[in-house]
């Protein structure tokens, strides 16, 4: 009913206002206003009005309620509105949290897997080095072995005899062997000064018969002799073995000298060598 009201009223009030526009109008355009219609028009304006304002109370009251209702609830809402709205960005801060946490976590398991794995492949390529290098050291050791000359053994030469000299009438005999450098023995033959320069040569190339045919010196192509008594050297000889004839009926001393070449002679013995016919062979 009091939407019937309010329309009648809004179209009073708009005719009355056409009305009043039109009457307006004409009076301006003629310069005659029509009072009586002017009247009739506030009437009708003023009808509407007061309709509409009988029609409007009710209605607005109620607007107003449901108004202050809308507005109280919005006030109620609002606060809930904002706690959701906190709340979920509070879950939602959360889960991104949880998800960095997540992701973190997985990107450290991620890397520790990666170091392990990379420390075991490195276990793997050092022991794998330690085995190339003892399957090669091993293989070295079979190839030396293999390639590894047989020793031969050496023949241990004959214990060479001393050179016996002990049939010599003289106070000192050195040797020197050089049999095995140059077939060659040489012979000191240090006799007293007392005893006559003639003599000690005789006694010396006497004693030369024998020392030549020793086994000791097989071997030696010459025999170098010196009899030398004190700083005198009376007589320097070479015996040439291959000359040596050994016989037992010809004095020893002229088959020595006879196989020699003598290098120095002190005059007394060379004289006395004259007289008793005994070989010099300078």
């Amino acid at each position: 009913m009091s939407d019937l009201f309010i329309a009648i009223a809004t179209l009073l009030v708009l005719g009355s206002i056409i009305a009043f526009v039109i009457f307006m109008y004409k009076g301006i355009k003629t310069k005659k206003f029509n009072k009586s219609l002017l009247r009739k028009t506030a009437i009708v304006f003023s009808i509407g009005f007061v309709m509409g304002i009988i029609a409007a109370p009710g209605d607005g009251l109620e607007n107003d309620s449901e108004a202050t209702k809308a507005v109280g609830k919005e006030i109620v809402h609002k606060p809930e509105k904002e706690v959701k709205v906190k709340e979920k960005q509070a879950d939602d801060k959360k889960k991104a949290d949880e998800n960095k946490k997540k992701q973190s976590l997985a990107e450290e398991k991620k890397a520790k897997e990666e170091k392990l794995k990379e420390q075991k492949q490195k276990e793997e390529k050092a022991d794998k080095e330690k085995q190339e290098a003892a399957a090669k050291a091993k293989k070295v050791k079979e190839l030396e072995k293999k390639e590894k000359p047989k020793e031969v053994k050496k023949v241990a030469k004959p214990k060479k005899k001393k050179i016996d000299t002990s049939n010599f009438k003289a106070k000192k005999v050195e040797v020197t062997d050089a049999i095995d450098l140059n077939d060659h023995v040489s012979l000191i033959v240090r006799v007293d000064e007392s005893v006559p320069p003639a003599l000690a040569f005789v006694n010396t190339a006497s004693s030369m018969y024998d020392f030549l045919q020793q086994d000791s010196i097989k071997g030696a192509k010459t025999v170098g002799v010196n009899v030398v008594q004190g700083k005198i050297k009376q007589i320097m000889f070479t015996v040439h073995t291959d000359q040596f004839k050994p016989n037992p009926n010809v004095p020893m001393a002229d088959l020595v000298m006879e196989a020699s070449e003598v290098d120095v002679i002190q005059p007394e013995v060379e004289d006395y060598a004259k007289m008793s016919n005994i070989p010099i062979n300078k």
